[in-house]
Order: C-alpha cells, then structure tokens, then sequence
C-alpha cells in the first residue's frame, strides 16, 4: 500500500487500526532492460528488516459464522519512495521500520490519524542493498539463490 494511501479505501482504518510488522531476510526486484529482466536481493544491515504493513480480515458471506473458515486473513506491504541503491532496482520500496518504531507500529491505542502520518513521515529512509542473483529465482524449482554482484550505481557512493 503506497505512502500517500494513508487514509485508504476504509477511512484509514488498517492504517489506524491494524498494523502489523513484515518480517523478511530481503525481498526482490527487477530491473528491465533491453536484454530482459535482471533479478535483485535487497536486503538490510541487518539480518532481517521488518517491513511495515497493514492487515485486514475478510468474511466469506456463504459460510456459517461458526465456521473457523469464514475467515482470510490478509495483509499488504505500505511502500514509499525508494532512494539510495534501492531507487537504482525499483522507484518503490517497502517502508521499512528501524526498531524504535516497532512499538509505535504495533500500538493498537494509537488510533489518531494525525499521529499515525506524522510518524509514518517520521520513518527514516532505509539503507538497502541490491544483490544480483541468478534468473533461477524466477523459477519455483529454484533451490538455492546465489548472490552474484551488486549493481555499479549501488558501489559508488
């Protein structure tokens, strides 16, 4: 869900309500170019980034309410424009919290909108790396990834 969705499609309400932290070891982008699509690992300084998010719960209307399957949980990715090496891969990035914020986040009393967006404008920009990886990442069979160079924009600097 991009930055400037803050009050959303529901009146803002994930974003005031139902936040949850993402956590991941990296993500992965593409890069076009003429001779295809070149795969990248961005990852953090450290060993798992937690990426904000937002959750929501959806009932299906032709299940009893009883019914522990009447409910899909599901959640999204807040982004933001990207900078540093990660704007070189992709203008997006996911917003990334740096620990101090991972409280704030998750407080389910911290409801105010106002409060909400200030400390969104308030996440610093995060320090990703772009690692380039085999094509064999586009492939479910794919195994193992390996980490093969980092793009020449993202050594510089």
């Amino acid at each position: 869900m991009p930055d400037e969705d803050v009050e959303g499609a529901v009146g803002g309400d994930p974003v005031a309500k139902r936040r949850v932290i993402i956590p991941a070891a990296g993500y992965y982008e593409w890069i076009a170019t003429d001779a295809g699509k070149t795969p990248f690992f961005l990852r953090g300084e450290s060993d798992v980034i937690a990426m904000a998010g937002l959750y929501e719960l959806w009932s299906d209307p032709e299940l009893h309410e009883d019914d522990l399957n009447r409910w899909a949980w599901t959640c999204t990715v807040r982004t933001r424009p990207a900078s540093d090496a990660a704007g070189y891969v992709h203008e997006r990035s996911p917003m990334v919290l740096p620990e101090p914020f991972w409280r704030r986040w998750l407080d389910p009393n911290s409801t105010d909108m106002g409060e909400v967006k200030a400390m969104i404008d308030s996440v610093p920009e995060p320090h990703l790396e772009p690692f380039g990886v085999s094509n064999a990442v586009n492939s479910l069979e794919c195994g193992q990834q390996s980490r093969e160079h980092r793009p020449e924009s993202a050594r510089a600097g």
